[in-house]
């Protein structure tokens, strides 16, 4: 294969699995760290990236570098975005599947209080947590700002909750400004690095 063919190949490749994983040029260039103009420009066959570059679009796609520049008819991927959303809420669920545990636990012993769903109160920032750490991964500026803002809030109520001498007006004027940085943070457009 000569170098236009290699270009050609991959430019239909690139299409392929980047349409099948849901993602948009802007959001595979977010993950790369690159430009979307880049990825524009490759899936014109008007470039290629470095090898690095290969490695972590294969990565992202589950597929080998090969598979994205052979001239073989793409392969069915496996459904990627599927399989992150289901590892994403079993994540999740895990605190929840802790927190059925530590309740069943209390009420059992009776050592309660009278509160035997504390338990899941705290299961909500704890699942946020989690939902933070992969929204940070795979998934957009958007999600993880939602996560992050879940968080916020689920810690609030955790501490109203919790411990009755508080001044519940202040915490929550906190929390609102915390929630406003949060969304502002959000806003702010990440600064491209590498730009080809």
């Amino acid at each position: 294969m000569n170098e236009q063919e290699i270009k050609k190949a991959f430019s239909k490749k690139l299409v392929h699995y980047r349409k099948s994983a849901g993602l948009t040029q802007t959001e595979l260039a977010e993950k790369l760290n690159y430009s979307d103009k880049s990825v524009s420009k490759w899936e014109r066959g008007e470039g290629l990236p470095d090898v690095l570059v290969l490695a972590s679009i294969a990565e992202i796609f589950g597929i080998k570098v090969d598979d994205l520049i052979n001239e073989k008819a793409p392969e069915k991927p496996v459904d990627i975005v599927l399989n992150r959303r289901l590892i994403t809420w079993i994540a999740i669920g895990i605190p929840w599947f802790i927190a059925s545990i530590v309740t069943a636990t209390l009420i059992v012993a009776n050592v309660s209080g009278g509160w035997p769903w504390i338990s899941f109160l705290y299961a909500v920032p704890c699942s946020a947590i989690v939902a933070i750490v992969f929204t940070s991964i795979w998934w957009s500026k958007t999600a993880r700002a939602i996560s992050v803002s879940i968080l916020l809030w689920s810690v609030v109520l955790c501490g109203v909750l919790t411990v009755q001498q508080i001044r519940i007006a202040s915490f929550f004027m906190c929390a609102a400004v915390l929630q406003i940085i949060i969304i502002l943070s959000s806003m702010i457009k990440k600064r491209k690095e590498k730009n080809i």
